[in-house]
């Protein structure tokens, strides 16, 4: 009956994927499986992050002494590298993707395109691609612009400029603009995660015209 049934899925246990928030220096690869660990979850021992960093370590650390860690210094992260707080435990929602970090360490947004798998370059232009990719975090298609910056001249600065102007477009909402999802430099790349939209190249579209 839809009662018992009801009953039971209130009893199952809730899950989380976990992984460690790394800053291992490596060259960025687009992999098929993210090294994430799935992990029961007692929602309602979701207190504070202090509470819940004691539930992730007691299941991926073998024979877990809390007296080991600090758990105040233990940071938690959202798929998108946003820092997560005691009021955010709350909105947690059933195979969330979380990092964390038992030193409290920065987020490294390089572990982002590992969310990402490749399935087409869909543009090239003078400095980079564009490649159609889809998300292994919630099933949807996304553009991934790769600029690759090279031997340019002055090109801290240049960086330091795109990231500074993506920032700003990125709090853009609106239907006639593509929405930027994320931006960040690795080795002298700027990676760009944004809307999909199905369609051509301005250029191409310019040249199939009469006048093009």
């Amino acid at each position: 009956s839809n009662r018992n049934f009801n009953s039971i899925m209130e009893r199952a246990p809730d899950y989380i994927s976990v992984r460690v928030n790394t800053h291992a220096i490596n060259k960025c690869y687009f992999i098929r499986n993210c090294k994430f660990r799935r992990i029961p979850v007692d929602k309602h021992r979701l207190e504070s992050v202090a509470s819940f960093v004691e539930v992730i370590l007691e299941e991926l650390v073998e024979g877990f002494d809390s007296t080991d860690f600090d758990l105040a210094r233990v940071k938690l992260y959202s798929h998108e590298g946003i820092e997560i707080t005691d009021d955010d435990l709350y909105f947690l929602k059933n195979y969330q993707y979380i990092y964390i970090d038992a030193k409290g360490e920065p987020f490294n947004f390089e572990q982002i395109l590992e969310h990402y798998q490749i399935v087409e370059k869909i543009g090239q232009g003078d400095y980079g691609y564009v490649y159609k990719v889809l998300s292994v975090i919630d099933g949807e298609t996304y553009a991934l612009k790769v600029t690759q910056l090279g031997e340019c001249s002055n090109k801290e600065t240049q960086i330091e400029k795109i990231l500074k102007d993506q920032k700003r477009f990125m709090k853009l909402n609106c239907y006639y603009i593509i929405k930027l999802y994320h931006c960040f430099c690795f080795h002298d790349t700027v990676y760009e995660i944004m809307e999909y939209v199905k369609g051509k190249e301005i250029r191409k579209y310019i040249k199939s015209k009469p006048n093009g």
